[in-house]
């Protein structure tokens, strides 16, 4: 993985150029100018004043710190950058994220929005202004007019909820990082939910299960609370390598068939499935290679061979670019994939007037039952799989029940005492 340089600044250029950035907010009006997040710009997670705490496998990239509270939940919680608690580096850090929240401040209007946001909405770049507390549900579009450096700025008046299972979509050459959220209450990202940009906020930030940022989240005093698996946050420097629309499994006879699909790819060496029986300890099953760089849609697929005792597993994808760094789809979970094994049994026996038959296997590979006498003739032949056979028209003798079951066959002895 790439290592975040957390020292490469100076104070006094810093200064500087945040307090030009202020001065000159007006003549950029409302499109504003990209902000210089200095020392912020390594990390993925902070807070001036407040504590971080993390329960289950959340994974963040980029770099974590508080500059005055507690950090709890690492691990469970796993950091691919550094970590900086009440240290001089998060001293720094702290008023650049004051510089950062004051200049956003500082930006007026360029277009007054409602406090509801999503359900399919498209906005172009702007500096977007919500006057109360406001929320997300289902889709947000944010297209970049086919230009990579124009600025989306949402200042957002109250807190911030994000619903459940909401998406921020970037379209036409817009970048998340050049998405700014800018607010002052409590920031709540809902669990499945797929959120773009850089939250700078006055409050507290709660991210839910299963939730995933490709940004950053910085608050100048507020609690970071980071609920079970709210899985990946992807640090806003990185280019996402892929974008996945979706990742499956299902059992397949005695297999477990995993698919995904992926919108986009960037620099994408290859894909690792990788299974683990207690959602810890994790082994490689398979490799598939990427398609490097595409803008197409990509359809993957994978069998991986269940034994008897995979009662229940996890699957998880790692990506890895040709770089060697590496990203995690969430985990899916599967039932037991594997059939009982083959039983063909014939009971009662001796028999009279009825014998039942049990059968367990996979039906679809049944191809037929046959039924020979003590000297060999066929006596009967059944193409379907039977529970019960009536003896009324056999004669009192031995005969020789035979299932033909795929590439195997099962040859029972029965007696019949009519």
């Amino acid at each position: 993985m790439k290592k975040f340089d957390t020292h490469s600044f100076k104070d006094t250029s810093r200064l500087k150029n945040l307090f030009f950035l202020a001065a000159s907010c007006l003549f950029f009006n409302s499109l504003g100018q990209h902000p210089d997040l200095g020392t912020c710009s390594s990390f993925a997670i902070f807070t001036s004043v407040g504590a971080i705490d993390n329960t289950g496998m959340t994974t963040i990239y980029g770099d974590v710190g508080t500059n005055s509270g507690a950090f709890n939940g690492f691990p469970t919680g796993i950091i691919y950058g550094n970590t900086h608690i009440v240290d001089s580096i998060s001293a720094k850090v702290a008023e650049d994220v004051e510089l950062v929240y004051a200049y956003l401040s500082s930006l007026s209007c360029g277009s007054t929005i409602p406090t509801n946001l999503g359900e399919n909405q498209v906005l172009t770049p702007n500096t977007f202004c919500l006057g109360a507390a406001s929320t997300l549900g289902d889709t947000l579009i944010l297209d970049g007019q086919n230009n990579s450096d124009t600025l989306f700025i949402f200042k957002i008046n109250g807190a911030f909820s994000v619903y459940s299972h909401s998406v921020i979509i970037l379209i036409n050459q817009a970048q998340a990082t050049n998405v700014f959220w800018h607010l002052n209450g409590l920031f709540t990202l809902g669990s499945y939910s797929k959120f773009k940009g850089t939250v700078i906020n006055d409050g507290a930030i709660n991210l839910l299960s299963n939730s995933e940022v490709e940004g950053q989240t910085l608050s100048r005093a507020g609690a970071i609370s980071l609920a079970s698996d709210s899985k990946i946050m992807k640090f806003s420097n990185l280019p996402l390598p892929i974008e996945v629309v979706s990742f499956t499994a299902v059992c397949s006879k005695n297999m477990a068939l995993l698919k995904w699909q992926t919108a986009s790819e960037s620099n994408n060496d290859y894909f690792s499935i990788e299974k683990s029986f207690d959602n810890q300890n994790w082994t490689e099953e398979a490799q598939i290679d990427g398609a490097g760089n595409s803008t197409e849609l990509q359809t993957y697929s994978c069998l991986i061979t269940q034994s008897i005792s995979d009662k229940q597993c996890y699957f998880r994808l790692k990506q890895t670019d040709f770089d060697g760094q590496y990203s995690y789809s969430p985990k899916i979970v599967l039932d037991n994939c594997v059939l009982n094994p083959l039983i063909f049994q014939l009971f009662p026996n001796p028999a009279n007037k009825t014998i039942s038959i049990y059968f367990s296997g996979d039906p679809t590979e049944f191809i037929s039952m046959s039924v020979t006498n003590s000297i060999g003739k066929t006596y009967k032949n059944y193409t379907s799989i039977e529970s019960e056979i009536n003896l009324e028209n056999y004669a009192a003798g031995t005969y020789f029940f035979r299932l033909n079951y795929n590439d195997k066959s099962i040859t029972k002895k029965m007696v019949v005492v009519n």
